[in-house]
């Protein structure tokens, strides 16, 4: 049996080109098509994704495998800290009553005509 030490680069080129020749050859079929399967996962809205494979990428479960959907859980809704709703309900609060005040105040001072004596 030859070496691959043994081989120079040209030789070497030539015995893989003549072994992708009888792969070629002998394929039982020719793939056509392979869909491209593009997913995402909402990991900020479901807990249990479980990783597939060495676990050194970000790869989950795909969809084509049921039982991956079996451990999920929806995540807790986070309390908002936000007090932005407050202020606005302050605010439209102390306008209504500064605009009735100013209402009032208008609708006095333009009674009936004046009463002289």
């Amino acid at each position: 049996m030859l070496q691959s030490k043994e081989l120079d680069e040209v030789k070497r080129a030539e015995y893989i080109q003549s072994l992708q020749q009888v792969m070629y050859d002998d394929a039982p079929c020719i793939v056509t098509l392979h869909p491209l399967k593009l997913q995402a996962y909402r990991t900020d809205k479901w807990d249990g994704w479980t990783q597939c494979g060495n676990g050194e990428g970000p790869a989950f479960l795909t969809q084509s495998l049921t039982w991956a959907y079996y451990n999920l859980t929806p995540k807790a809704a986070e309390k908002d800290e936000s007090q932005l709703g407050l202020w606005v309900a302050i605010i439209v609060a102390v306008v209504v009553v500064v605009g009735v005040a100013i209402w009032l105040v208008a609708r006095m001072r333009r009674g009936g005509p004046a009463m002289e004596e």
